[in-house]
């Protein structure tokens, strides 16, 4: 049973490392999941760019400053769900979160997330 949440914790991470890179800038996401990057000036589309970059800015400077919170916000996403780990992934790349620790703490999370699931198996009858 191990093994085989491993399985489906690795084949989850290909997937994910891939939303990562796309949050660092090095992969593009298709274009149906992109934005518009051309706004007026003074519109409310420019003002909420410039909200949600301030605010990327600030999380960061907390993720640099503290290592251990994107070990632990990676991780727990992964395991639980929320917010969904599809979104965090692109988050954690677009915050520079280190592709080793997102990896690991990802890893652990999903196939913490598995196990428990397929823990369930026996107690259905299946």
């Amino acid at each position: 049973m191990a093994g085989l949440a491993a399985i489906a914790a690795v084949g989850q991470l290909a997937g994910k490392t891939l939303l990562y890179f796309a949050g660092r800038g090095l992969h593009t996401l298709p274009r149906r999941f992109r934005t518009p990057t051309a706004a007026i000036p003074g519109s409310p589309q420019t003002a909420r760019q410039t909200r949600i970059a301030a605010s990327l800015t600030r999380w960061k400077r907390r993720v640099q400053d503290r290592p251990w919170l994107s070990v632990v916000f990676v991780g727990t996403t992964a395991s639980v769900g929320l917010p969904p780990f599809a979104l965090v992934s692109v988050a954690a790349g677009a915050l520079h979160v280190p592709l080793p620790i997102f990896v690991v703490a990802g890893f652990v999370g999903r196939w913490a997330r598995f196990a428990a699931v397929l823990s369930l198996v026996p107690l259905s009858g299946g």
